[in-house]
């Protein structure tokens, strides 16, 4: 699969159109000479939905990341007081904000969240001063600064300083968007 812009992956060409996917979203792209006739549209794939965290997290296979959500499930909530929502088929959601690009493209997503997926712990979490101090302090995980935070099991971390980080985010979304209690 061919990379695209946004991280999307390009999933086929149609001859007069393209199209990319990308876990957050899908775009059919007009080109050529049929241009002029077809309209760009985007398809938000990460929405809320009915689907049970508590079924979600209880289908978790591995036991530990199971146990490890479960921990995160209780940890989100204290930190930020709202319910938990599935957003996706695999995002632990609290909160939710509209945001809207200068391209003009809006959408709305969750605050703060996380993913109990096969091969780590995938944390959602605005940046804000003073991220890269917090996260040299957290122990081992990867990226977190742009990007998603990634943690093989709580255990290889400081659970107060993810606090810490989770605190700091919801404060920055807050400054920086319109934010909604799931």
């Amino acid at each position: 699969m061919q990379s695209c812009p946004g991280g999307a992956r390009l999933k086929r060409n149609l001859g007069l159109a393209t199209e990319y996917h990308s876990p957050v979203f899908s775009i059919r792209v007009a080109t050529g000479k049929d241009m002029a006739r077809t309209k760009t549209t985007t398809k938000i794939k990460t929405r809320p939905t009915t689907t049970s965290v508590k079924d979600f997290i209880a289908a978790v296979e591995n036991e530990t990341r199971r146990e490890d959500a479960n921990t995160l499930l209780k940890l989100f909530e204290k930190v930020t007081g709202w319910k938990a929502q599935m957003w996706g088929a695999t995002i632990v959601g609290f909160g939710a904000y509209r945001y809207t690009y200068d391209t003009g493209r809006s959408g709305s997503i969750c605050v703060v969240g996380f993913s109990p997926r096969k091969a780590d712990l995938v944390i959602y979490v605005f940046d804000f001063p003073g991220k890269a101090g917090l996260l040299q302090t957290l122990g081992k995980h990867r990226g977190g600064l742009k990007q998603c935070l990634h943690i093989n099991k709580l255990a290889d971390v400081d659970i107060a300083v993810l606090e810490k980080i989770l605190e700091a985010g919801v404060i920055e979304a807050k400054k920086t968007w319109p934010v909604t209690a799931s």
